[in-house]
């Protein structure tokens, strides 16, 4: 074993984590404060029962900024649209959103450069607008399916939500994708030759960034997680054009948002949604790549994460953060084990109760609503199936009425 190449790529995971935390950490703070001073339904007020271009452009400014990652924003968009918005303006702000995001933008900024995060938010407030003018123009071939109400709720909140919903709702939903974000940078750096791609790649500079496209679109990474992957394509030679391509398909779009794009918003959408992806972002890497050369981003890259201090007490936090998540996840683990042998030992005195809930477009849907179901009394297991919307209730004197309300909420 090299434990000289070892040690270089831990040493490479540490300073890729210097270099990300301190503005990531920013950035949750920033979208902390605007969960906060933000209400929920401000998108639906500012939109009203308009439909038109106007309510386009609104709902893609609303929406570049939010923390949303792609199947997040789908119940958001469907939010919007059963409040009356039109299809232009729920498209405009589907495909906007996922592409950014202050914690995005933060340290997209940190690791390759404001001009390249800058470029992005530029790109993603376009590609949006254009997007939903042409879903407008284009209309809808089926009813949205319904969605949750909780975008019709007012809720009160104070200074004292920022850092739960910070940590708790943003930081808890994308960190194992953060992490190995940062294990495949500090990979990329580690083992391949920096001019790797500037070998393998096509010098076409339209047909290496198909290739990326190819293979981001249907792939899952949140927006902040694919910077440092991004980077570490970039360190390898990859032209920045190709990078910002999959900086903006990847988050964009994957298998599971194209499914429920398809099912909320018919055929049509879909292929306007996609369509503006595909176009969007092979048009904006080729501008991109014309106007910034890859020694720019390198200056970036090869600088000390040098923040000093607050660069390694902001890992330190960061670290500390994902440590917490892991504890969480192993304790979890244990309750649902002991949760399934409770089950066995009392099959035969358990009740069954089966619902269908609409409105679930990814697992932190199901991680939310099992852990209501799971505080009800009596409930001793759930299972829930994202596909369909089967939540099937197993416990002892189960409360229906309750059961019902939990869901509902």
């Amino acid at each position: 074993m090299n434990y000289e190449l070892l040690n270089k790529f831990f040493l490479n995971v540490w300073s890729t984590t210097e270099a990300l935390a301190f503005w990531l950490l920013v950035g949750l703070l920033i979208a902390g404060l605007i969960h906060v001073f933000v209400p929920d339904n401000f998108i639906i007020k500012h939109l009203g029962h308009k439909k038109g271009i106007l309510g386009v452009f609104k709902a893609v400014i609303l929406g570049v900024p939010m923390p949303l990652c792609s199947c997040g924003v789908i119940p958001a968009a469907l939010g919007i649209k059963k409040q009356g918005a039109g299809d232009g303006a729920a498209m405009g702000f589907l495909i906007s959103t996922p592409q950014t995001g202050v914690d995005s933008i933060m340290v997209s900024g940190s690791l390759l450069g404001f001009p390249f995060a800058i470029f992005k938010l530029i790109s993603a407030f376009v590609i949006g607008l254009i997007g939903g003018i042409i879903a407008y123009f284009f209309g809808s071939d089926i009813e949205p399916s319904e969605t949750s109400e909780s975008f019709q709720n007012e809720q009160k909140r104070t200074l004292r939500d920022v850092f739960p919903f910070a940590i708790d709702d943003i930081l808890k939903g994308i960190w194992k994708w953060l992490v190995l974000g940062i294990f495949i940078s500090a990979a990329l750096t580690t083992f391949l030759p920096e001019s790797f791609f500037e070998n393998y790649l096509p010098e076409n500079i339209f047909v290496a960034m198909l290739i990326v496209l190819i293979i981001s679109l249907p792939m899952y990474v949140c927006a902040t997680a694919s910077v440092p992957i991004a980077a570490g394509l970039v360190y390898a030679g990859m032209p920045a054009g190709a990078a910002l391509v999959f900086l903006m398909a990847g988050p964009a779009s994957n298998i599971a948002t194209i499914g429920a794009v398809y099912r909320a918003f018919g055929l049509r959408q879909l292929v306007v949604y996609l369509g503006s992806i595909i176009v969007g972002s092979m048009l904006g890497g080729y501008l991109f790549n014309s106007v910034l050369q890859i020694e720019t981003i390198n200056q970036t890259l090869n600088m000390d994460s040098g923040e000093g201090y607050l660069a390694t007490i902001a890992a330190v936090i960061f670290v500390l953060l994902i440590l917490r998540f892991v504890i969480y996840d192993i304790y979890n683990k244990y309750i649902s084990i002991k949760r399934k042998m409770q089950k066995r030992a009392m099959s035969g005195e358990l009740i069954h109760l089966n619902f269908v809930v609409e409105g679930m477009t990814c697992e932190g849907c199901v991680a939310h609503l099992k852990k209501d179901i799971l505080a009800v009394s009596g409930v001793v297991d759930v299972d829930i199936k994202l596909d369909g919307g089967k939540v099937d209730i197993s416990g002892t004197e189960l409360d229906e009425i309750k059961l019902q309300i939990a869901i509902k909420d």
